[in-house]
């Protein structure tokens, strides 16, 4: 993933699709810019690794350059076609947690545009912190139909398809 806002995130989404704990699925943030640098050899032994970048643009060159490594070691990655994953999250979800911070005027998000710039948030402010907190706002059908939810159920099928955690009781 991205960074550690956004692994909150997916977690919670994979929670959606009844993917929890016992499946032992484990999150690296990425770390914004220096992706690009990450050693990504140490997970060619593995077929179980998947990644996810969002389209912000102020970080294209590094996101381009992850894409590659990505492709050289055979790891699937999926880079979406929103700025960021906040660009996934319901207006409604977001009113929950900053009820007096977006205008009733403001009926959608562009998926292309920086959220706290859309709601109004300067100076560095950001909803990143609170992405957890949102995210629980939030159900399957607020994503339906987009490349985050193609992603979970990538996830989903493979891991449908690999052995079935333990039950033990």
């Amino acid at each position: 993933v991205e960074g550690p806002t956004d692994t909150v995130v997916i977690q919670e989404m994979l929670k959606w699709l009844n993917i929890g704990p016992s499946y032992n699925v484990k999150f690296w943030p990425l770390g914004g810019d220096i992706m690009a640098s990450l050693d990504l050899s140490v997970f060619t032994e593995r077929n179980n690794v998947f990644a996810i970048v969002d389209h912000d643009p102020g970080s294209g060159r590094a996101r381009n350059q992850f894409l590659k490594h990505c492709e050289q070691y055979n790891i699937p990655c999926t880079r979406l076609k929103g700025r960021a994953i906040e660009n996934y999250f319901s207006l409604e979800a977001i009113r929950a947690v900053f009820p007096d911070q977006i205008s009733a005027e403001l009926e959608t998000l562009s998926p292309k545009e920086s959220v706290d710039k859309q709601i109004g948030f300067t100076n560095g402010k950001s909803i990143k912190k609170k992405n957890g907190e949102i995210v629980k706002h939030m159900n399957l059908s607020d994503i339906e139909g987009t490349d985050l939810q193609e992603f979970l159920m990538k996830i989903k099928t493979f891991l449908d398809n690999a052995e079935k955690p333990s039950t033990n009781a």
